[in-house]
């Protein structure tokens, strides 16, 4: 008789009678899909010789089968993922097939095994780095803090699946099979708190986070392929021994350091899962890059994140456009706020002050005017969507401040009548601070002073503080939305 709980949407076995010698798993259990052998479930059956596992099952717990001594015939399923530490050790298995879908194989998952020849060879032929994967844990992942008013919701089998979740696109990205801005990884910014789940067996009273020595080296290097974000490794200690890494990533920094504010637990058939709310303390925030100080295109980092769960099909296409819109509304806006406070480009102010004055005058009696304010609107948000896309570099922040012939020529086709004209019927004009009108050739000696301009340098560090600030936002929203949805 075959033991086991429901863990969410599926099935996890742990257990059987101590006299059995075959064990063939079903597909399913209370219409609930095997999907993982929980850690020590046979550990130790002496009689066991042979095991067939369902196609369903995703992952081999540790220790699941250690000291089967026995256990000749094993016939692992095409799905299978992971096959966690010391699985089959000290069994009696002389021949095995990984099958092709296995991600990680586990410390010593076949030691004391004739086949343990079979699994090294296995490993050399699939280029993959056996220490990498013994360093892997999956019973651990980083969850959004919104999530720790019910933390039951938080099961063994989904801190799993996030887990393996995220080491795939990992290995993704290593082999150059997915872009940076595109990794569905966990965000850190600055005093943002965020959950770590872990489960075990062992009891663990003190827990740390800190930066493993790989990140180390790259903390305040200029990152020329993804400059505004790095991705940090996170190592994570128990009663001071090593339990694992995870990874976030977090805007450029010179510095950081993740405290552990608080430690909750709850207890489960298969062992106690740990909560570490987590608070994340960076500094130094901007590439430190001159020729990137105006890149506003961090946003675009949130959208390949959803773009990424989009492919892997966790969220639908209506709930990524949802997201994306919701991305573009606030980039655009944040930078109107920043160009709108942007100092020496009189024609700047100019076209602010009069699409402002337009998009404010609606008249709701008056169904012309309202079309006419609708397509004022309408141009000012594409314009600033790809203000938003080009404001990657000084040189176009400059262009934008001052190449806005399409604009002004928008403003006199809306009225009908030259900027003279406006100037006369609204008040309108470019001026300089004084008040006083400016010809167009007079732009040349603003721009050319524009470049020297401190106050522009320092309203952008400001305003990537509020960038920051509003993705930590949205990103909050968004992760809650998709992980309750």
């Amino acid at each position: 008789m075959i033991d086991y709980i429901i863990e969410g949407k599926v099935a996890v076995i742990t257990g059987c009678s101590d006299d059995t010698e075959e064990i063939i798993l079903p597909e399913f259990l209370d219409e609930f899909p095997v999907a993982k052998i929980a850690p020590n479930s046979f550990n130790e059956l002496k009689r066991l010789k042979r095991l067939v596992l369902p196609k369903n099952l995703k992952l081999i717990g540790g220790y699941a089968f250690a000291g089967c001594k026995n256990l000749k015939e094993v016939y692992l399923n095409e799905g299978l993922e992971i096959i966690d530490d010391w699985a089959f050790i000290s069994c009696d298995i002389e021949e095995i097939n990984i099958p092709a879908s296995v991600k990680t194989i586990g410390q010593n998952a076949f030691l004391g095994n004739v086949c343990k020849r079979q699994i090294e060879q296995y490993l050399n032929s699939k280029n993959k780095d056996s220490k990498r994967s013994r360093a892997r844990q999956y019973n651990m992942g980083i969850f959004p803090i919104g999530l720790i008013d019910n933390l039951d919701d938080i099961s063994i089998d989904m801190i799993t699946e996030r887990c393996t979740y995220v080491e795939n696109q990992i290995d993704r990205y290593e082999k150059k099979k997915r872009d940076f801005q595109v990794l569905d990884i966990p965000f850190a910014f600055d005093n943002e708190e965020f959950i770590i789940a872990y489960y075990s067996k062992n009891e663990i009273n003190n827990f740390t986070v800190e930066l493993a020595d790989a990140t180390d080296l790259i903390i305040g290097l200029y990152e020329e392929d993804d400059p505004d974000f790095l991705l940090l490794r996170l190592s994570i200690k128990g009663d001071d021994n090593y339990l694992g890494e995870l990874y976030v990533k977090s805007p450029y920094l010179e510095a950081a350091q993740f405290n552990v504010v608080e430690v909750l637990s709850a207890q489960s058939p298969l062992g106690t899962r740990y909560f570490l709310r987590v608070q994340a303390n960076l500094a130094c925030y901007g590439t430190g890059n001159l020729d990137r100080e105006f890149a506003f295109t961090q946003f675009k980092e949130l959208e390949g994140k959803y773009l990424a769960q989009l492919d892997y099909q966790l969220i639908t296409e209506d709930m990524f456009n949802e997201i994306k819109k919701k991305i573009d509304e606030t980039a655009t806006d944040t930078v109107k706020s920043f160009l709108e406070s942007v100092s020496g480009s009189p024609e700047l102010e100019y076209v602010f002050e009069v699409l402002n004055y337009i998009i404010e005058s609606e008249d709701p009696d008056d169904l012309e005017s309202i079309a006419k304010v609708t397509d004022a609107k309408e141009f000012l948000a594409n314009r600033l969507l790809v203000f938003y896309e080009t404001m990657s570099d000084y040189e176009s922040f400059e262009k934008i401040c001052f190449d806005l012939e399409d604009c002004i020529d928008y403003i006199k086709e809306y009225f009908g009548m030259t900027q003279a004209q406006i100037k006369e019927a609204y008040g309108f004009y470019v001026k300089n601070g004084d008040g006083e009108e400016l010809p167009k050739q007079a732009m040349k000696y603003y721009r050319k002073m524009f470049a020297d301009n401190e106050y522009n340098y320092t309203l952008y560090s400001d305003f990537l503080n509020y960038i920051y600030q509003k993705m930590q936002e949205l990103n909050l929203e968004f992760s809650m939305k998709t992980y309750t949805e």
